[in-house]
């Protein structure tokens, strides 16, 4: 055999050997990645022509000093999304116990206090010591009595709007603990929404350049919402 085709014979021994070594086969894409890969792409070119077409053009004082910078994504799932709201409201009943519990504070004062005064205007003894000053002396006193009962009862009616707040939030959290046990694996790895985060530079009011960053929830559905500038 010459050398030319021994080498030859060599070759086509290699390839076939490496056609039938799996060890050796190239390793397919994965469906799934590809798939993320692809959605991801497609919502960042989406995203970006509707933070340009829709609110650069509307919100901006001057739409043509707008020039887009870096954009990044972050994929939401349902799981997260619930476990955010559940949070948001737990911080809400939070500060309605801390504010109901500052305005609890002052009800027993205006009520002590319209107390005392009602206890100075049935004092008709010393009503009667003070002479010619006892009609502004009980002028005073009953001014202040009525304050204190018109401040009383309005704190009281903030106490029960609180309370009510704090029940249906509450009850709203239930629903939303309800739904995360009931949520399959499936069903928790579904997508709610793209977290995005956009930079840019553009002109402020007062004509010089500066850095905005936005962040703005994204579906192919509702497309973009909740604008939030947060620098």
């Amino acid at each position: 055999m010459t050398p030319k085709l021994t080498i030859a014979a060599l070759l086509i021994a290699g390839a076939s050997f490496a056609q039938t070594n799996p060890k050796l086969q190239p390793k397919p894409r994965e469906a799934g990645v590809a798939r993320i890969a692809d959605r991801e792409s497609s919502v960042f070119e989406s995203a970006k022509k509707w933070f340009k077409d829709i609110y650069v053009e509307v919100i901006f004082k001057d739409p043509s000093s707008y020039e887009p910078l870096e954009t990044t994504i972050q994929v939401i799932d349902k799981q997260t999304k619930l476990i955010m709201e559940s949070r948001y409201l737990q911080d809400s009943i939070n500060y309605l116990r801390s504010f109901a519990d500052s305005t609890e504070n002052w009800y027993p004062w205006y009520k002590k206090w319209a107390k005392e005064a009602l206890d100075k205007l049935n004092d008709k003894a010393t009503i009667e010591s003070l002479k010619e000053y006892k009609q502004i002396y009980v002028e005073s006193v009953k001014k202040s009595y009525d304050e204190n009962i018109e401040n009383s009862n309005r704190e009281m009616v903030k106490i029960k709007e609180n309370l009510l707040k704090i029940n249906s939030v509450k009850s709203q959290l239930a629903l939303i603990n309800q739904r995360l046990k009931l949520m399959t694996a499936s069903e928790k790895a579904d997508v709610a929404y793209f977290k995005i985060l956009h930079e840019c530079f553009q002109t402020n009011s007062e004509g010089r350049k500066e850095l905005g960053q936005y962040e703005f929830k994204f579906t192919f559905e509702d497309l973009g919402y909740d604008v939030v500038r947060i620098n």
